[in-house]
Formats: structure tokens, sequence, C-alpha cells
């Protein structure tokens, strides 16, 4: 593809579709400029993450693929990979649709007052860098907070 073609595509491009290509550039550059932890003996990477743990993670895809940040569940997490295998989550009820499948009420997710299931999309497991996480931390008195982690015995591969 030559420059002035692709200066031709890029003047085509309607603004609703700027405007979200902008936004999924913003997150691709915040997600690249986030720092990881890795032990240099062990090559584990830090925090520890894992199978259960609620996370709030950016999304960056294609098409009708998630693109933005959103609740996931993690699936697997090698901890010497920087990258994680999590099914994102949803409080939308689409019965009918594939896979569907309630993990009723996580309060972490929900604004106060509300009592809205999470809803797994199993049917979109999805490879992420760990760059993508945001750790979910349950507030206790006087400290810091531990991640939110669902019963193990729930996620059996």
């Amino acid at each position: 593809m030559s420059i002035e073609s692709l200066k031709r595509r890029i003047h085509a491009i309607t603004e609703p579709l700027k405007t979200m290509l902008v936004g999924r550039f913003h997150r691709i550059v915040n997600i690249e400029l986030r720092s990881l932890t890795q032990d240099m003996n062990t090559k584990e990477y830090k925090p520890v993450l894992t199978k259960g743990q609620v996370i709030d993670c950016d999304f960056v895809g294609q098409g009708s693929t998630l693109d933005k940040r959103h609740f996931a569940v993690i699936w697997a997490a090698d901890r010497k990979s920087e990258h994680i295998i999590v099914i994102p989550l949803t409080s939308k009820d689409r019965s009918g649709k594939a896979a569907p499948f309630s993990l009723g009420v996580i309060d972490a997710l929900n604004p106060p007052g509300e009592e809205k299931d999470s809803i797994a999309k199993v049917n979109q497991p999805q490879s992420i860098s760990r760059r993508s996480v945001h750790i979910l931390r349950r507030k206790r008195i006087k400290e810091k907070g531990f991640p939110y982690v669902l019963i193990a015995s729930s996620f059996k591969s």
C-alpha cells in the first residue's frame, strides 16, 4: 500500500470511526507503557495472578470482539508467561446466546445498592498481556486489600 493510498483511506474514515480508533490507540499506548515486574531468578511475574481471580482489564479488539475496559475472570495464568487467558464478564443476561454461565452476584462489580449477576462469556476467552490487567481488591480496615478471587472449585479445567 502506498502512502497516497493510505492517505485516501484515512481521509475516508467517518467521525464515529475516528473517535473509536483514537480511543483504541490510546488504550494500546497506555498498555504498552505499563511496566511489568519479573523476578530475574525465577522468571516469574509479580504480582501473582491466579485462576478464578476477578480483574478489570483493557481489551483492544477488532470487529465485534471486546474493545474497552471490562471485568474478566482469569482462566489460566502461567507465572512465567506475560500473557494470561481470561473470560470476560457481563451483567447483561443474553439467554439463548451461546454458552452463558452465571457466577451469581459479585459485590465488587456492582454499584452500591445493585445486585446484578455476573455472567461469564465462556464463548469468548481471550489471551491478554499482563500489562492490560487492573487488579480488583477487597478493602479491609487498616489493610491495603486482597485480590478478589472466586471459589477455585468452580474453575476446574
